[in-house]
């Protein structure tokens, strides 16, 4: 439990100090193969299939068990991060409310269930959020959350 403790400590340090410009070009330094963008009641919405995480989503990874089938990674002054870890084929929607963010995962299980496959999204909004609200299926499920 310490050792997480200081862990969780150390990925806020790390992220807190990600706050000049120059460092959050750096966030979004990312390879990217699939995007969606929907219109928000705050704004645009937009989600990117990340090929090949920067450092400080690394840290996290690196932190977290592949068991948890999801966790999100969130900035209120970069782009956040969803990381997904399920077999089968995984899609994703973003909606919001006024100060909610709604996070719909939609999840088919394929013929393998064992080979759990890692899928990692950039998202990207107008706003900060009060709330993160993410549904696997269109029920409300738990997941970690990193926040800065």
């Amino acid at each position: 439990m310490k050792k997480r403790w200081l862990l969780s400590l150390s990925l806020v340090a790390l992220l807190a100090a990600c706050g000049d410009d120059d460092t959050k070009e750096q966030l979004t330094d990312t390879t990217v193969s699939d995007t969606g963008t929907t219109e928000g009641v705050n704004g645009e919405l937009t989600w990117t299939v990340v090929e090949e995480p920067n450092e400080d989503v690394q840290v996290v990874l690196d932190m977290t068990e592949d068991t948890t089938f999801a966790s999100v990674i969130y900035s209120m002054y970069a782009e956040s991060y969803l990381i997904l870890n399920a077999p089968g084929t995984v899609d994703i929607t973003l909606d919001d409310t006024e100060n909610i963010l709604n996070i719909r995962v939609t999840h088919t299980e394929d013929d393998t269930p064992d080979d759990i496959e890692q899928t990692i999204y950039e998202l990207s909004f107008a706003q900060a959020y009060d709330k993160i609200m993410v549904y696997e299926n269109d029920e409300e499920i738990p997941f970690d959350i990193w926040t800065e």
